[in-house]
């Protein structure tokens, strides 16, 4: 599957947080991951269209990572038709990310739930659950309440078979 920059793609998880430190030789730039980027660049003011190119290059790539994550998993599940994965995809993505699950970990259980549960969990009667979990306050980070949220789901799954 391609995926190519668009305005989904530019809604995907609000911003993505780029960080550029000057130093003697050159900048730094950090970028939000699993494991920290650290890459030596030539120090220099960067053009607006360059900058922007560096923020979808790398939606583009934890939108890939995360359909790895839902293909490895749940494949038998997801929509057949590349264009209706991706969009099952960014949708979801955005809906976790609307929830308060912001890291990679919390919206790739985020997207199993949905492959597993149905796109619309939680919503309607039938998702007040799930509801009652992503809205509660006192659950602080998006680990604690995606945990919680898993374990519920695991629960309700169990007893209804």
């Amino acid at each position: 599957m391609s995926f190519a920059p668009d305005d989904a793609i530019s809604q995907f998880l609000a911003p993505l947080q780029h960080l550029i430190l000057p130093g003697q030789t050159g900048a730094h730039t950090i970028t939000m991951q699993v494991e920290p980027l650290h890459q030596s660049l030539p120090l220099a003011p960067w053009p607006e269209t360059t900058v922007q190119t560096l923020h979808t290059v790398g939606k583009e790539q934890l939108l890939a990572r995360l359909h790895t994550h839902v293909q490895t998993h749940h494949a038998e599940r997801l929509p057949q038709d590349d264009a209706a994965c991706r969009h099952w995809l960014i949708r979801q993505a955005n809906r976790a990310y609307r929830q308060g699950l912001q890291d990679e970990q919390s919206i790739s259980k985020y997207l199993s739930l949905s492959a597993v549960l149905g796109a619309d969990f939680d919503q309607g009667d039938s998702g007040a659950w799930a509801r009652t979990i992503l809205q509660n306050a006192d659950i602080q980070g998006s680990t604690q309440r995606i945990d919680q949220l898993v374990a519920a789901a695991r629960e309700r799954l169990s007893t209804s078979l």
